[in-house]
């Protein structure tokens, strides 16, 4: 069995994820890096995004600097370059990858690779419903609420794409980390993000 990692610049990114057809539970994680100083708290927001891919329209898709699209069989990252160019990574099973120039591609085959899934832990605990009262806090959409996390150290809540709320009594939540570890080296010398999962 085999998977291909492939690097390359795109300049239609819009076209180039819808043709990949991500299912609806994709992950986007995506940072946008202003050039100016941002003032706006809705804005300042904005700046990390972490939501399913459905939920995000392309428009903003394309606002963002650097991110990445995953899903347990393969992930998209990329980074913009300037307003039309965007050098982007495929990691997965092999595809069609149309509309890449300066293509580089990568064979991997899996019989040289231990695979292995690692889960780390994401910072905040969630903010159940009684604390959300305590705090205040609105909540028009109580699917959206029920994945708010907090972190003392950060100065803002956080939003993880779960496909169901952490079940109670469960405050943390993980990454699923996909790792491939060079049989011959016992090195990791790949890995892809894969899911966002509620912790054990």
């Amino acid at each position: 069995m085999e998977e291909i990692i492939c690097a390359g610049t795109v300049a239609d990114f819009g076209k180039f994820i819808d043709a990949l057809h991500f299912p609806e539970n994709a992950l986007f994680l995506a940072e946008e890096l202003p050039r100016q100083i941002v003032i706006e708290p809705a804005t300042r927001k904005n700046l990390l995004r972490f939501d399913f891919l459905q939920k995000v329209p392309v428009e903003d898709r394309l606002r963002y600097t650097s991110g990445r699209i995953f899903t347990r069989e393969a992930e998209l990252r990329w980074e913009k370059k300037d307003e039309k160019n965007y050098e982007i990574v495929y990691f997965g099973p092999a595809i069609e990858l149309e509309g890449m120039s300066n293509r580089r591609s990568t064979t991997i085959s899996l019989n040289d690779y231990e695979q292995e899934t690692k889960c780390y832990y994401l910072f905040g605990t969630r903010v159940n419903k009684d604390l959300r009262e305590r705090m205040e806090l609105p909540a028009a959409n109580e699917s959206y609420a029920e994945r708010l996390y907090a972190e003392a150290r950060i100065p803002r809540l956080l939003h993880y794409p779960l496909g169901e709320p952490a079940p109670k009594g469960k405050g943390w939540v993980q990454l699923a980390v996909l790792e491939y570890r060079e049989k011959a080296t016992a090195q990791i010398k790949f890995y892809r993000f894969q899911d966002v999962i509620p912790a054990e």
